[in-house]
């Protein structure tokens, strides 16, 4: 603005206001080549060697220090007293926001440099690229975290970006991503109870808790496949009578009715007739009655009778 005004009308009150402004944002060639300009135009007027040199402004002072509140109080009470380089300050101002959260960013204090952003908006005002820089800052945050494995403080992150309502649709689903991260460590290590705890903690959080009941239910069922593939029956059924108190599905219902039936099996095969017919009557009661489980306990007793009879326990045989 003050160029404009020297290129429409020369004086020697404008050149001065000018090399201020100049000498202001600590441009000291710009300083320098006002007074050469000056000079020109009026000979008479003070030179630039009869002027003392110019001082480093305050705040950039503060600055030099890494002191940006200081820094940025300084250029606050500027602003005010020169209402004439509003638009340079301000960049200025914009400038030194950006210098501090870099520096604060550099030593990973992801939360004072969101701090400092909220600080700038509070006293600029909101813009789209203040809320890209915020956006990213969580970002950068949690992936700091996750890449360390630090799953917790990672979900940390994002459980803070969606209670400030920045971008809480992205906040859910980098959620999602970390927990399944997390839970999938568990489960290679084949620790299911621990991979079911971390879904436990997202379904705390509302706009998880469906995705979670689903995975919690999901996690059950494969410990349950798990226990009854290595033919521990008994830990089978209690796990996925737990998931069904839990998160009941069919799947889990069918899975109970598949080891009742392996369970079974593993009891004749061992001559415990009584023990096998139970389980197959624990099936009923869980996946319902039907004709193919009576036929199958009838064929059971009859296999049993034969055997007892075989063995002269004709008696316990008609029993």
């Amino acid at each position: 603005l003050l160029e404009l005004q020297i290129q429409s009308k020369k004086s020697d009150e404008a050149f001065d206001k000018l090399a201020q402004a100049y000498e202001t944002l600590g441009q000291s060639e710009q300083v320098q080549e006002t007074y050469k300009r000056w000079s020109k135009f009026n000979p008479d007027a003070e030179t630039p060697k009869a002027k003392a040199a110019p001082s480093t402004p305050a705040y950039q002072e503060h600055e030099a220090r890494g002191e940006f509140v200081e820094a940025l109080a300084s250029l606050a009470e500027t602003l005010a007293s020169q209402p004439d380089n509003q638009s340079e300050l301000v960049a200025a101002q914009e400038r030194l926001y950006q210098a501090w959260r870099d520096s604060l960013e550099e030593k990973s204090q992801y939360s004072e440099a969101l701090d400092a952003l909220r600080q700038q908006r509070d006293q600029a005002g909101n813009s789209d690229k203040l809320q890209e820089e915020e956006l990213r800052l969580y970002g950068a945050w949690a992936e700091h975290h996750e890449t360390a494995s630090q799953w917790e403080s990672a979900t940390q992150v994002y459980l803070n970006q969606l209670e400030q309502k920045v971008a809480p649709e992205a906040a859910t689903q980098n959620l999602l991503r970390l927990y399944t991260g997390w839970s999938q460590e568990f489960t290679g290590q084949g620790d299911f109870e621990q991979a079911i705890q971390v879904w436990d903690r997202a379904r705390s959080t509302s706009e998880l808790e469906a995705d979670a009941n689903s995975r919690i239910s999901n996690l059950y069922l494969e410990w349950g496949q798990a226990l009854r593939a290595s033919q521990d029956y008994s830990s089978a059924l209690t796990v996925l009578e737990q998931g069904r108190a839990v998160a009941d599905s069919d799947e889990l219902k069918a899975e109970l009715g598949l080891t009742f039936v392996d369970w079974s099996a593993h009891w004749e095969r061992e001559g415990d007739y009584e023990q096998a017919i139970d389980c197959l009557k624990r099936q009923a009661t869980v996946v319902g009655e039907s004709e193919a489980i009576q036929q199958q306990v009838l064929g059971l007793y009859r296999t049993w009778a034969e055997y007892l009879l075989e063995d002269g326990q004709k008696e316990a045989a008609d029993e």
